[in-house]
């Protein structure tokens, strides 16, 4: 049934087999929605890219490491505007500015490299850099690099896990002139801006800092100039990561709001009837969201119940997410007609085997309703099993677990490539029926995953 082309040639190449694995494993981990690029986005001189919310994944600019020589995302050129745009892992080198740029309303989901360098020679000014209402995570060293005489201007910026938030380029004296203002930043390894140059100024006011070990590293505080409200926590001890729930056939999982990570939200005990040691309040605008965990020992279908009270008139929805994934869109909270009200409503969600994070996001100009509990129950035909599992015969699921997803699409590339020896199911493998296992029906799975597609032969 196995049978190869002379392309095989090509894939018996341990490069070029890591170049095709990694480009599947970014074809899998975006929705259908994603933008994939294989080169560099140049913006010319003067002109504006609006991505109007899109994601962007590149493929073959680099590895999202620290390795250098990656490519950059975008290449802003002079007076050049890049606005609403996530960029996905990986995140390569980012965003390359030569003078005279706004960055704004731009989201790193995970930081390569550098999330923006400014470009130049010591002697050649890139004029105003300006970073507006962005966001950067989980990156490994800096946020922004900076390589030319400019004024650097971040305004309501968040960076959340990080080395350092601003570094110029190290030994160089250039001066640079650097402005923060309402930015929150968490989770830092060293600092927030560093630099060797005696010239470099710094400006800043209404921060909020947590968890970043100090503040500056210059050559003299006289160069830190301070203005408004700013606060920063302490680093804290490290503490254990705590250990996911288990979701089980037996009883269904309580889980206490109060005791979930939350943002734009509250803990309150005002209204009675609760459970646990109070309730969780939403801030009453848009944004605000609860995460947790849970670990299942088997796929399955879950029932989700939200006990919770909204004592206004109008309904407060949220987005049910599952690993990232929006699952459920505006779900609607009625009204309860009183806060001390509480009334259970569930929607079913597909739970993965393993550990998944789920979150609540509040939609409307009211934030969500007030949250007491999640009980999380294994759907009734759902019930694993006692005995040996049956064999499956499912198109796609080439490894027998009753799943059609990520792995099943890389073991057949894997098997295609004669990595391991692998060993697959291949009356299964062979999704669209050509008596052929290959890598085109590791791309069908591939589709089927971020539902591009929803048969197979």
């Amino acid at each position: 049934m196995r049978q190869k082309s002379s392309t095989t040639k090509i894939w018996s190449n341990a490069a070029w087999r890591k170049i095709f694995l990694s480009a599947l494993l970014v074809i899998f981990s975006f929705p259908a929605s994603a933008k994939t690029i294989y080169e560099t986005i140049v913006v010319g001189p003067g002109q504006t890219y609006d991505g109007k919310g899109e994601t962007i994944v590149a493929v073959g600019l680099g590895d999202g490491g620290q390795g250098e020589n990656q490519e950059p995302i975008f290449r802003l050129e002079k007076g050049a505007t890049l606005k609403n745009v996530r960029i996905a892992f990986p995140g390569c080198d980012g965003v390359h500015c030569y003078g005279d740029n706004l960055v704004e309303n731009v989201i790193w989901e995970d930081i390569g490299e550098d999330a923006l360098t400014v470009k130049g020679g010591d002697t050649t000014d890139a004029g105003t850099i300006t970073i507006r209402n962005c966001q950067a995570y989980s990156g490994d060293d800096k946020v922004c690099q900076i390589n030319a005489p400019c004024t650097f201007s971040m305004e309501n910026m968040t960076a959340d896990g990080f080395g350092k938030v601003i570094r110029q380029n190290g030994g160089k004296t250039f001066l640079v002139n650097i402005y923060l203002s309402d930015c929150t930043f968490r989770n830092g390894k060293e600092c927030i801006a560093r630099t060797d140059s005696p010239v470099t100024q710094l400006y800043y006011s209404n921060l909020s800092i947590t968890n970043v070990p100090q503040l500056w590293i210059f050559p003299s505080n006289s160069q830190i100039h301070e203005n408004g409200n700013n606060t920063m926590e302490p680093t804290p001890s490290p503490t254990p990561i705590p250990t996911p729930p288990v979701l089980t056939s037996g009883a269904p999982l309580k889980l206490e709001a109060e005791e979930m990570s939350m943002n734009k939200a509250e803990i309150e005990s005002e209204h009675g009837g609760f459970s646990g040691s109070g309730y969780v309040n939403f801030a009453n605008e848009p944004g605000g969201y609860l995460e947790w965990s849970i670990n299942s020992s088997t796929a399955t279908k879950v029932t989700c119940t939200f006990i919770y009270a909204n004592g206004g008139s109008n309904s407060r929805p949220l987005d049910i997410t599952v690993n990232g994934n929006i699952i459920t869109s505006n779900m609607d909270f009625p009204s309860t007609d009183a806060w001390n009200s509480w009334t259970p409503l569930s929607v079913s969600l597909q739970l993965d085997r393993g550990t998944s994070l789920f979150g609540v996001t509040g939609n409307g100009s009211e934030g969500g309703p007030n949250l007491d509990r999640i009980e999380m129950s294994m759907a009734a035909n759902e019930t694993p099993t006692e005995g040996p599992t049956p064999i499956i015969t499912t198109k796609g699921d080439v490894n027998s677990d009753n799943i059609v997803n990520i792995v099943d699409a890389l073991l057949i590339a894997q098997y295609y490539v004669n990595i391991a020896n692998t060993q697959i199911n291949l009356a299964t493998a062979d999704v669209n029926c050509d008596n052929v296992v290959n890598i085109v029906d590791a791309l069908l799975i591939a589709q089927y995953y971020v539902h591009l597609i929803n048969s197979f032969c």
